[in-house]
């Protein structure tokens, strides 16, 4: 039957049949290019690399890309775009903020006509906020499952990496609201709360998303561990800490100090200090997104340098704190030895835990030491010291009474600092030296020598043996002796000594110690020994 119809209509016809029926070539040869796959909408971080997809059929395939704006007509996409055989991509290297709210579309042709794929609309963000936990990295917060940030090693906070963790500082602060906002503008990166475990949320920004301030809201079922109770406390929605922060170079805290901070800012950039001293303008704690936006980044580091040099001020050396940006390991009522090491997030974990911790033991009556620590602090460091006042000359001290010691704080501090490495650290925290054994002071013959010596517990210790100089009414600085390094030291001449030891955390100088020579005593001999005269001859 099919022969006698071939043989009818003849062979073009033939062909034409075979091709209706699925045979002949593969592919939409007779007609317009055919899409099968169009480019997605995506949604991009600044500094992203955007990439649209196309795939069509019909033959030989030639392929171009355009773009527009909502409202506009379609233009020859900028882009770079690549083609193979039915395919074509389009390759964004780092999307702007100008492209947000671009749409793009493929245009396929071949010899019959042109056929145009489905728009993507491409959507790009400053930044985002989530809940996922970043990977561990070289930016040195814990190990293994306690890691956050870049899986690359690159800035944490790039659109390429895993994000900057962030969280609160009030111990591990579970299930509250963290929320990202650019100063410069007011607009949002997003909002997360923090992890019911991990007690961090995960921030992704671009580059130019900075500075932006973060906010720590309470309530609902907000928790947080107490250092000075030992236990977790409800956080009231009353409770809001920010953070300014001007770079996403490390993982960040929103804490007592980064609240100090922002107060200051706002005392000292947005208001009049002078009017805020005089009482003329009431004491800031809160800015409004305009009034923020008023800030420079250099304003912002002005403001976090002034709280880290007060603070350092009363540190020790083992715990000077390089950023108060910097996200205190988060610990709770679980946390055992091993959960903090000694870099900056330890540190940071020791100074703040410490800060709570002092408060609950300075006054017993304080049912969430740490939240009070936080205000009465926050507000002492308005005028950029400690000293018991805020910048308009008010007592920080409310009627809950005081939560830390102005003459004992640093004392305090210290040994509050120990207790949390002792409690959480992994054994790498140093320790000043402590000297067991001090040089005793002698007494030689001119002519000889005499070693002194010292003992002293600690770990890398160094030593450096001074004369000490003396005279009045300002006697010159002591004097180090070369190559006396080591702990004893050989003398041979008279002075007074002592010798400085040292490692990572800290120096102890031991007592002065003074040689000095032996009076040599010359004898007279007796009666009965004296040489007689020889009597002379008559």
């Amino acid at each position: 039957m099919n022969v006698l119809i071939i043989r009818a209509l003849g062979f073009a016809a033939a062909l034409l049949m075979l091709s209706a029926c699925g045979g002949g070539s593969s592919g939409n040869v007779s007609g317009a290019p055919l899409i099968t796959a169009s480019p997605q909408s995506t949604t991009l971080i600044v500094g992203q690399e955007g990439l649209f997809d196309v795939a069509a059929d019909g033959g030989t395939l030639s392929f171009s890309w355009e773009e527009r704006l909502a409202s506009a007509s379609w233009i020859p996409s900028a882009a770079t775009s690549t083609s193979g055989s039915g395919t074509s991509q389009l390759r964004i290297p780092a999307v702007t903020i100008g492209h947000n709210d671009t749409l793009y579309r493929a245009v396929a042709t071949n010899a019959a006509g042109s056929t145009a794929s489905a728009e993507a609309l491409l959507n790009v963000v400053w930044g985002t906020v989530d809940t996922a936990e970043p990977k561990p990295d070289a930016f040195g917060f814990g190990t293994g499952s306690e890691g956050f940030g870049s899986a690359d090693g690159g800035s944490p906070g790039g659109g390429d990496g895993e994000g900057a963790g962030a969280g609160g500082g009030l111990g591990k602060t579970l299930r509250s609201m963290i929320s990202v906002m650019r100063t410069t503008d007011g607009v949002m990166l997003g909002s997360a709360l923090t992890g019911a475990t991990s007690g961090l949320v995960r921030i992704k920004a671009g580059p130019g998303a900075a500075p932006v301030l973060l906010t720590l809201q309470g309530g609902g079922a907000a928790t947080y561990y107490d250092e000075g109770m030992g236990t977790m406390m409800p956080l009231p929605a009353s409770q809001e800490l920010h953070s300014l922060v001007t770079a996403f170079d490390q993982h960040l805290g929103v804490t007592p100090l980064t609240e100090a901070a922002y107060r200051y800012a706002i005392n000292h950039f947005i208001l009049d200090p002078a009017q805020v001293t005089s009482g003329a303008v009431p004491l800031g704690r809160t800015a409004t997104a305009a009034e923020l936006a008023s800030l420079t980044p250099a304003q912002i580091l002005l403001a976090q340098e002034a709280i880290r040099g007060e603070i350092n001020r009363i540190l020790p050396t083992r715990y000077q704190l390089a950023s108060i940006a910097t996200l205190p390991t988060p610990v709770d009522v679980a946390s055992g030895p091993g959960s903090i090491t000694y870099n900056r997030y330890g540190i940071m974990q020791a100074v703040v835990g410490g800060l709570a911790f002092t408060a609950g033991n300075f006054n017993a009556s304080l049912a969430q030491p740490a939240l009070v620590m936080n205000a009465q602090l926050a507000d002492d460091l308005t005028d950029g010291i400690i000293n018991g006042v805020s910048l308009d000359g008010q007592t920080v001290f409310g009627p809950e009474g005081a939560a830390y010691d102005l003459g004992n704080l640093p004392f305090a501090l210290e040994a509050a600092a120990d207790a949390q490495f002792a409690q959480f650290g992994d054994g790498t925290a140093p320790r000043p030296p402590i000297i067991t054994t001090q040089p005793v002071s002698a007494t030689i013959f001119q002519g000889t020598s005499h070693t002194f010596t010292v003992a002293a517990s600690g770990t890398n210790l160094s030593y450096q043996w001074y004369e000490v100089n003396v005279g009045t009414p300002a006697p010159a600085p002591d004097t180090p002796i070369l190559g006396a390094t080591t702990a004893s030291l050989a003398v041979d001449r008279e002075g007074i000594y002592n010798v400085v030891i040292s490692n990572t955390a800290g120096s102890v100088t031991s007592d002065n110690v003074t040689l000095s020579f032996a009076l040599l005593k010359t004898t007279n001999p007796s009666p009965a020994t004296r040489a007689k005269p020889t009597p002379r001859n008559p």
